[in-house]
């Protein structure tokens, strides 16, 4: 099951390279999982 700490790991990650990137990489991947895209992006 994945947990909110997974996807402030997850953020953390993407957020690194670039910042736009890290919103889509989020939304596409962890938060899409979560079923939480529309409510966080």
């Amino acid at each position: 099951m994945v947990t909110s700490r997974d996807v402030r790991k997850a953020e953390t990650t993407s957020s690194r390279p670039r910042p736009e990137l890290s919103v889509s990489a989020c939304c596409s991947e962890k938060l899409r999982l979560l079923m939480r895209a529309d409510a966080h992006c």
